[in-house]
This record gives C-alpha cells, sequence and structure tokens, in this order.
C-alpha cells in the first residue's frame, strides 16, 4: 500500500539515511515548514535537514533526567552530586552513616541500589560520548573502575525492599526520596526551586548529556499524494501546540499563555463562593471548622493560582529550558548502530549486572560488537 506520512522514532529509525537515500521528500519550497524547521533546536538538525535541505518535522522532544528534592538534600547537609564518581560517595556515606542518622529520608525512589547505579553510569557514559559526537568506546580505566567502585559499596542496610514502587508496600513510610531517576521532563519545571532536574557527568572530564526521544514526520518520496500531504504538514506547523512549539524553538523568547486561565479562575472562585455560603448556613460547629478548614485550603489555592497560574511557560522558564537543552543529544546513525550493537543477541548491560559475563569480557565482547556493525554498515 502507499504510504503518504512517515512518522519516526529518530532511535528506531536511520533518519540521517533516509534522506540520503531519497526516501523522504523535500519540504523547502514550503516556508511554513522550512521557517519551523530552521528555527528548531541545534540538537534537532541533524533528522531535520541535509545539506540545508529540510526533509522532516520534529513531533515531540522528550529528554530524561534525575530528579533531586533539594530540601532532603539540605537535611542530609550534603551537596547535590554533579558526577557518577560523586554520586557514588554520597552512596557510600549514606551507607556509613547518612541512613542511620537522617530520619524518614531515601537515597533512592527504587530498589536494588548497585543495579540502579550500573544503568545510571552506564546511560551517563554512553551520553557524555555520543553527545560530543564520539565513538564509543568502553575501557577499564574510566568505565571499568565506577563499575568496579559501585560494586564495592556495601548497600545492605539501607537498600529498599525489592517490593517497593509496586503497591505491595507502604513506599511513603519508607521516606522521602533525595533522588529520582528516570524522569520524564516537563519544561516548565526546568528551573523550580523546591525539585531540581539534574544530569550526573560520568566524571569531571566528561560533559554532562542524555538521550532526548524524539519523533518526526516526513513525506514518503513515492507519495502518490505530495503536495497534499505537505499542505497537512502546514496546517499541522500552523496549528501546533504553543508550548510544544516554544519548547522546540531555538528562538521563542515570549511567555506561553494559558488559554483556560480566566475559565479556572472562575470555576476556583465560583466554589469558593459556594463554600462561603455553605458556611454561613451551617450552625453543627464540627461542620464549621470542617468548611473553614476546606475554604482556608482553597483561598491559598486561588493565590497561588492567581499568581503562577496565567502562563503555561514564564519566558524564565524558557530560558531554563533552552539552557538545559543544550545538554542533551538526540540518534544519530553512529549512535544508533552502538545501540543495536550492546541488543543484538541480549541487552549486554544487563547481562554483565546479572553475572552473565565479566566486568573484562563485557567491555571486550562490547567493543568488537560496536566495532563489527560499524564496519558492516560501511
Amino acid at each position: 500500500a502507499d504510504v503518504d506520512l512517515l512518522q519516526m522514532d529518530a532511535g528506531g529509525f536511520d533518519i540521517q539515511q533516509l534522506m540520503k537515500k531519497g526516501y523522504l521528500a523535500d519540504l523547502s519550497d514550503s516556508p511554513v515548514i522550512a521557517d519551523m524547521v530552521r528555527d528548531a533546536l541545534p540538537t534537532l538538525q541533524h533528522i531535520t535537514q541535509l545539506d540545508g535541505r529540510v526533509y522532516t518535522i520534529p513531533l515531540s522532544y522528550q529528554p530524561v533526567f534525575l530528579e533531586v528534592n533539594l530540601d532532603v538534600f539540605e537535611q542530609m547537609g550534603r551537596d547535590v552530586p554533579a558526577t557518577i564518581p560523586e554520586l557514588i560517595d554520597l552512596a557510600r556515606w549514606w551507607g556509613e552513616e547518612g541512613h542511620n542518622t537522617v530520619e524518614e529520608v531515601v537515597l533512592f525512589d527504587m530498589s536494588n541500589a548497585k543495579r540502579l547505579m550500573k544503568e545510571l553510569a552506564f546511560e551517563s557514559y554512553k551520553a557524555g560520548m555520543f553527545g560530543q559526537g564520539q565513538p564509543l568506546v568502553f575501557d577499564m580505566e574510566r568505565f571499568g573502575k565506577v563499575m568496579q567502585d559501585i560494586d564495592a559499596l556495601n548497600t545492605e542496610e539501607w537498600d529498599l525492599p525489592s517490593n517497593y514502587g509496586s503497591g505491595d508496600d507502604d513506599d511513603e513510610c519508607l521516606g522521602t526520596p533525595a533522588i529520582t531517576p528516570y524522569m520524564g521532563y516537563s519544561a516548565q519545571h526546568a528551573s523550580d526551586g523546591g525539585n531540581r532536574t539534574i544530569l550526573l557527568a560520568f566524571d569531571n572530564n566528561t560533559p554532562a548529556y542524555t538521550h532526548a526521544h524524539t519523533f518526526v514526520v516526513g513525506v514518503a518520496a513515492n507519495s502518490p499524494h505530495k503536495d497534499a500531504a505537505i499542505r497537512f504538514l502546514e496546517a499541522y506547523v500552523q496549528n501546533m501546540d504553543e508550548l510544544l512549539r516554544a519548547t522546540l524553538s531555538r528562538s521563542w523568547d515570549k511567555p506561553v499563555m494559558n488559554p483556560t486561565y480566566e475559565y479556572t479562575l472562575q470555576q476556583i472562585q465560583d466554589s469558593l463562593t459556594q463554600l462561603q455560603t455553605q458556611l454561613e448556613k451551617t450552625e453543627n460547629a464540627a461542620e464549621r471548622r470542617e468548611l473553614e478548614a476546606g475554604l482556608a485550603l482553597q483561598q491559598e489555592g486561588l493565590k497561588e493560582f492567581q499568581a503562577t497560574g496565567q502562563y503555561l511557560m514564564t519566558a524564565e522558564q524558557l530560558a531554563a529550558h533552552r539552557k538545559l537543552m543544550e545538554q542533551t543529544y538526540v540518534d544519530d546513525s553512529f549512535s544508533r548502530l552502538a545501540n543495536e550493537a550492546l541488543s543484538r543477541d541480549g541487552y549486554m548491560l544487563h547481562m554483565y549486572i546479572d553475572g552473565a559475563l565479566t566486568l573484562e569480557q563485557f567491555i571486550q565482547q562490547a567493543n568488537d560488537k560496536i566495532r563489527l556493525m560499524t564496519l558492516e554498515a560501511q
């Protein structure tokens, strides 16, 4: 069957090769599309353009970060880690002292801390290489040493139960997490105060990056309805959600208004009026106390909404978002190839973590597979 539009995950499709081999229609002659794409974040350029011509439109941009609770770190008296070795130092201190002295706090919100830290180190190592456009090569000197340092940690006394997060246990009773990994990213919260979005560099010599899960859409070069498909994409760009357009843009500098602000404000005010009327009619002391408490809560909610609800994203939040996006990367042909090599015959990292491979075997086999697949692709 003929296909007109191609929606593609940058991690699943080699979009650069599709452009090079002529499978995607050139969209450059549409000013609506071309202007939007050329204004997109710099990290999107290699999957939307080739040799100055436009072939795809970005649909989404979802990086993954860690989130730290700043109040908890203040309670612990510790600095927020900026690198994987600093995270290991924090876990070592937590095992030796912190878990006995800091009450109602857990270090991570996931069980099996060693596995988690190895996964974080692995992703940080890869992201540091891919973000700089370098080939992925594992070594004992840097990568291996970090894995050995994680192995040397004693986590038995403080690791969370294996059913943590499953609903079988009362997780909240165990404490507030200091670090929450694999957080889906919300651009509006890039500069929030209480919780901070962070990245961990692999070490002091490697910049911190994170992978951004990205979808794009293009028109099939052999589409029998190419002109209609391009008009459809023009309409999509012209009617794109304003918040999405702002977060994908490198130049958007005005706040994004909340289109439902007035409606929501009226709803809150109407609810307050109803509560006030109900309170005036109630004579029962217990009911009055309950209504007064509810009224006070809604009044606080009204103040907060009036202060923050007018915008979906302020100019300050947008600036913080764009700064953070400089530390993200989108898959290209080389990163896709390396990731495929690491997972073709089973996910090699988990084979190592689960004991099916030694650390030395993982490093050698991972490097050999990446090298072989790179040669095959040339």
